[in-house]
């Protein structure tokens, strides 16, 4: 169905990154959450259940689903999503799985059934891959280094090619009622990982300035969320 990349293990700024991505969806207590292509449960077994009612994983991937059980994060966990019934669910969240993905857009036509679909993919145009560029460390914004190509990446995505993508959804009666970035960055993980005591408060004076957040797009990742029309 499709591939996903697990991070087994990641340093603190991995860490501060899937806290950052749970943080910018605002869940709210007693939400019912299917976590789409969710890998060996690593966003959540970081920022924890935070008061939710429920969180069930979907993943094929049997080597990632076992190290998902070992967490005990998950009440269930699918391998198909034929075995689910879309109606049970409050969310859907797709946390970096999209640029893994050979097709997209139809990958993405799953998703339609689900109230509200939360979605995070890497952002060509974050402000430490501007810094790369004018560095000279990569030609493009959209250029795939040699640890993305090892963990599985087909691609970066800006503002517009992802909502080109998820016309698919909005096709179907979805809107878009979150658009944003998440996460400030000046370099890449490795390098930030220096300054990983002034993390919080680099984004938090990040959000204050308009670099990241809702309507803001210099962040390290681009977060969407699409919710079905009545």
């Amino acid at each position: 169905m499709f591939m996903h990349i697990g991070m087994q293990s990641f340093g603190e700024i991995e860490k501060l990154l899937q806290l950052n991505r749970v943080k910018f969806f605002n869940f709210v207590k007693n939400e019912k959450i299917l976590d789409y292509g969710g890998g060996d449960g690593n966003v959540w077994s970081v920022a924890g259940k935070q008061n939710l009612l429920k969180i069930d994983l979907l993943e094929p991937d049997k080597d990632l689903v076992k190290i998902a059980k070992s967490r005990d994060i998950y009440e269930n966990i699918y391998s198909s999503d034929l075995d689910i019934e879309k109606s049970q669910y409050s969310s859907l969240t797709c946390f970096n799985v999209l640029e893994h993905i050979e097709e997209p857009k139809r990958f993405l036509e799953n998703f339609s059934g689900y109230k509200k679909i939360h979605i995070v993919v890497p952002n060509a145009e974050s402000f430490h891959r501007q810094v790369g560029l004018q560095m000279g460390l990569i030609e493009n914004m959209y250029e795939l280094s040699e640890n993305d190509l090892k963990v599985g990446h087909k691609r970066y995505y800006d503002q517009e090619t992802l909502l080109s993508e998820l016309e698919i959804l909005t096709k179907k009666g979805y809107s878009i009622k979150k658009y944003g970035t998440i996460s400030f960055k000046f370099l890449d993980n490795k390098s930030t990982a220096s300054f990983k005591d002034l993390f919080n408060d680099m984004n938090k004076v990040a959000e204050k300035n308009k670099l990241i957040g809702e309507n803001c797009f210099n962040g390290a990742e681009l977060g969407v969320t699409l919710e079905k029309l009545n």
